[in-house]
């Protein structure tokens, strides 16, 4: 996040580990528009090129996720530069850096400006290997697919990295933190609210997709080139 810092709130009740916030936020009660980017970025967070429809479930259940466990609208639009949220691909070399995902706002007295860019490290750099349970992993490291978008959807909602190893915003992706923890529900429902209606506890699931899609998705994985 551009012009804002993390900040540490005090200890919740409900974990042992501090709740980091990026120091903005969106409007409560507004909706927060997101889009899957069929256009070029910024200058300062270019895309690499645009995700088929293929993934767009994924994409489409983290956004669920985050707005099941708290009192956003959260409400996919057509790609421009005015939707709030805007996810595609970028080149981060995974393999050399480690970097699966960034994610850049604006900001502006506290409030986050239309066009956050998230981008996901893109599988012409490093593939992404199809595996048990419709998970999709970038190969050579323990990042599932699914656990990346949520975290970087966490970063655009205004969550920062935190130590805990069990919450999606560690600083670490190790494949075992790949849904909401407690951490995480309370930090996203101290900065919006939590849902106006009872919920079922929120877990993060992997996006059901038919047969027939999974098996093309895993036939055109099987053609990715891989970066090492």
């Amino acid at each position: 996040v551009q012009d804002s810092g993390a900040f540490p709130l005090p200890v919740n009740e409900n974990t042992t580990h501090r709740i980091l916030y990026e120091g903005a936020n969106w409007t409560r009660g507004s909706a927060i528009t997101w889009s899957v980017a069929n256009r070029s970025g910024s200058a300062e967070s270019p895309f690499s090129g645009y995700m088929g429809s293929q993934y767009e479930p994924f994409v489409r259940q983290a956004f669920r996720t985050w707005a099941a466990a708290s009192g956003l609208t959260l409400r996919q639009v057509a790609d421009s530069d005015q939707a709030d949220i805007r996810v595609g691909w970028g080149d981060f070399n995974t393999s050399s850096t480690g970097i699966v995902g960034h994610t850049l706002c604006q900001a502006q007295s506290g409030q986050f400006l239309p066009g956050a860019i998230i981008r996901l490290e893109n599988p012409s750099q490093n593939s992404l290997v199809a595996g048990a349970g419709n998970t999709l992993t970038y190969s050579g490291t323990n990042a599932i697919f699914y656990q990346v978008i949520l975290h970087e959807i966490g970063h655009a909602l205004g969550l920062a990295d935190n130590d805990d190893p069990t919450s999606v915003m560690n600083y670490e992706a190790t494949g075992t933190n790949n849904a909401l923890a407690t951490n995480d529900v309370a930090g996203i429902r101290a900065l919006y609210g939590a849902p106006t209606a009872p919920t079922a506890a929120v877990r993060a699931v992997s996006p059901v997709l038919s047969a027939t899609s999974m098996n093309s998705l895993r036939h055109a994985l099987g053609q990715a080139p891989e970066s090492y």
